[in-house]
């Protein structure tokens, strides 16, 4: 089952509840840039430092474990994002082989100070499990997935008219943005893979100029047994091709703001 109302939620103390998720989970979760809730938490052990952005100026290096955030105690990494001062100056106590350090970090212009951590301690939490297929099962398990990404993008494509939506939409350089910096075969095929499902439910949208519109023509001249008139045939085909221009001028100009002003 993909459709999820109830989640099972064991507590560190040992207690299990069940919690009712809302039917406006998947919009709360767009608007707050909440792309994966249900993760498990990570410690606040620093595995990347950009030696370039204020942390690596400041001091801090890989492997340090975040102890306190401007005078508060943390543990989880998320408490450290949700601690840190985006335009002022922060004071981080790390521990350091064994030894306390306390430095001051000034985030840049954009909030940002250069730090990460993935979680190395997550798979020692929650553990790994591998599953094999045989060819058969394989083929069956790809159309599966295949058919459920396009059927949550189907849902999730309502968004697109939502304020916040819209300026979500992105062209060319949104697309090359989806691959991965470093080569990954599994991720450069999964991710062209998404972007033809994309563009094949893109193209039977009831849009003239594109296959969608023709069908749309075609279901109208089977239910009514006459063809479209000539000149409303030239007219829609028009009309589908300023919307089509007036699509790929937007998207790409939110790519160009993106990239000047975020």
């Amino acid at each position: 089952m993909r459709d999820v109302s109830k989640v099972e939620v064991r507590h560190s103390n040992g207690t299990v509840e069940t919690i009712s998720v809302p039917e406006d989970a998947g919009t709360k979760m767009f608007q707050n840039d909440t792309h994966f809730p249900f993760t498990p938490r990570r410690l606040a052990i620093i595995d990347t430092v950009l030696v370039d952005h204020p942390a690596g100026k400041a001091g801090l290096q890989k492997d340090d474990k975040i102890i306190a955030v401007n005078g508060t105690a943390v543990q989880y990494y998320d408490e450290f994002q949700n601690l840190t001062l985006k335009d002022k100056e922060n004071t981080i106590v790390v521990s350091r082989e064994n030894q306390i350090d306390t430095l001051r970090v000034t985030p840049n212009d954009k909030g940002i100070i250069g730090v990460n951590s993935f979680g190395r301690d997550i798979v020692s939490q929650v553990g790994k499990t591998e599953i094999k297929y045989s060819l058969g099962e394989s083929v069956v398990g790809g159309i599966s997935f295949g058919y459920n990404t396009l059927k949550d993008y189907v849902k999730q494509f309502k968004y697109v008219f939502t304020a916040k939506g819209a300026t979500q939409v992105g062209g060319f350089g949104a697309i090359g943005n989806l691959f991965p910096d470093a080569w990954d075969w599994q991720s450069f095929w999964a991710t062209t893979a998404l972007i033809s499902i994309i563009l094949a439910f893109m193209n039977i949208l009831p849009i003239p100029a594109l296959d969608g519109g023709h069908v749309m023509f075609l279901l109208y001249e089977m239910v009514t047994g006459r063809k479209p008139n000539d000149k409303f045939m030239e007219y829609a085909q028009m009309v589908g091709f300023f919307i089509l221009i007036a699509l790929v001028l937007f998207a790409n100009g939110n790519d160009i703001y993106r990239w000047l002003f975020e």
